[in-house]
């Protein structure tokens, strides 16, 4: 059996999906909050909270073909933590996309530790090719729009009311891996964002099918 993730105190893991017509994809982000274990109800509210956040601030810099369908909000506390889930479809406004399906717009998190390795990325569907200055480069342009896209989108999920889940805040979490103890799990409050100019990749592929 694969060893299993730690569980980390008052903390959710929310993962998104997105859909393109024929797959699906997505990455994640992790939230700190006050009140944990969470219920059903809650959880289920913060994820709509955050797929409204999303479609807010972020949609519009993502492919008219690209399609966010789910957000689950996942209570880490434990092993045994309740699951909440948003589903519909928001789709992207920034143009016909004409990318291949696995390129992505890198979100980086900067955390004040130094470690060797990269700091959490959070991978983000493509724009159209229009928002490109090479076949390998975003424009300064657009890389800026996004990072002040989701420091507002994180911001409104911070900001929201979700029943229990108080005191929000986006965390990166160094060392959760599978099989790690749960006391060499820290939350740190990100100083920075940065977008990478460079046409990322996703990383996490959900669904090679429809």
């Amino acid at each position: 059996m694969p060893n299993p993730y730690p569980t980390v105190s008052n903390c959710i893991k929310s993962s998104f999906t997105w859909y393109d017509g024929s797959g699906h994809f997505g990455s994640r982000l992790f939230w700190g909050a006050v009140g944990a274990p969470w219920t059903v109800a809650d959880l289920t509210t913060f994820a709509t909270n955050i797929a409204t956040a999303w479609g807010t601030n972020l949609k519009q810099d993502v492919a008219n073909s690209y399609s966010l369908t789910q957000v689950q909000t996942q209570d880490i506390s434990s092993t045994a933590g309740n699951v909440g889930v948003w589903q519909g479809s928001t789709s992207g406004t920034a143009g016909i996309n004409e990318m291949p399906a696995n390129c992505a717009v890198n979100i980086r998190s900067i955390i004040a530790e130094h470690y060797r390795g990269g700091h959490p990325v959070f991978h983000h569907p493509a724009a159209s090719s229009t928002q490109l200055s090479s076949p390998r480069l975003w424009t300064g342009t657009f890389t800026t729009g996004v990072r002040t896209h989701f420091t507002a989108f994180l911001a409104a999920v911070e900001a929201g009311s979700a029943g229990g889940i108080t005191t929000i805040t986006h965390v990166a979490l160094r060392g959760y891996v599978p099989g790690a103890a749960s006391s060499a799990v820290v939350k740190w409050p990100p100083v920075n964002y940065l977008v990478n100019t460079k046409v990322g990749s996703m990383r996490r592929r959900l669904s090679t099918e429809g």
